[in-house]
């Protein structure tokens, strides 16, 4: 379904597979016309992403300001650079995906097409882990690129689902100023039992 061009009052809106799934339990649930009409006019409705970079509140926010500072709380709380981009500098109710809204660009060394799951689910906030990694390979790597400069003092890292093949034992945090050259900032070798979910302070 995605990709897919419905017709609707003389408007063309595009819907991804989500959207349609959202669409069809909403008419599912509710017939009334006026349900889905009013999800149709947010959809095609520009939203704060659709425009210019340099119109983003949170980009804004970094220039008057000179610098943000996110203070932990607890994981997947709404304290986080990723969650601050997802809603435009915690302007916006809804958080967005910012790699699916292309805010920040998700890459790994297989490439856009990974054996398992999709790059935007690397940032997913869904309470269900997803099924995302690389190939098997000791060299496999996944970056997220902010498009901000940052000084990273935490995070949290989710993995494997529950299955102990695809767990990750050991590790390397680096980052870089020009996706080229990159530099070790943490290094991280799991020793005894495997946690799916872990709260990491960067030394």
């Amino acid at each position: 379904m995605a990709g897919s061009v419905l017709l609707w009052t003389g408007s063309y809106l595009r819907y991804t597979a989500q959207d349609v799934l959202t669409l069809t339990v909403l008419i599912a649930r509710n017939p009334d016309v006026n349900s889905w009409r009013n999800f149709s006019v947010q959809n095609v409705a520009k939203q704060w992403y659709d425009y210019d970079r340099s119109t983003f509140k949170y980009i804004r926010e970094i220039k008057e300001t000179g610098s943000v500072n996110f203070k932990y709380s607890s994981d997947f709380d709404e304290n986080g650079i990723i969650y601050w981009i997802g809603t435009n500098g915690k302007t916006c109710k809804e958080w967005k995906n910012p790699s699916s809204i292309k805010s920040v660009v998700v890459s790994s060394s297989d490439g856009r097409s990974l054996p398992y799951g999709c790059l935007d689910d690397v940032l997913s906030r869904n309470s269900a882990a997803r099924n995302v990694h690389t190939s098997d390979d000791k060299n496999g790597w996944i970056s997220v690129d902010l498009a901000l400069w940052v000084i990273p003092s935490r995070y949290t890292l989710r993995h494997s689902r529950g299955f102990g093949r695809s767990a990750l034992r050991n590790w390397l945090f680096q980052v870089s100023k020009d996706s080229k050259a990159w530099k070790q900032w943490y290094q991280r070798r799991v020793r005894g039992k495997r946690q799916l979910q872990v709260f990491f302070r960067l030394r």
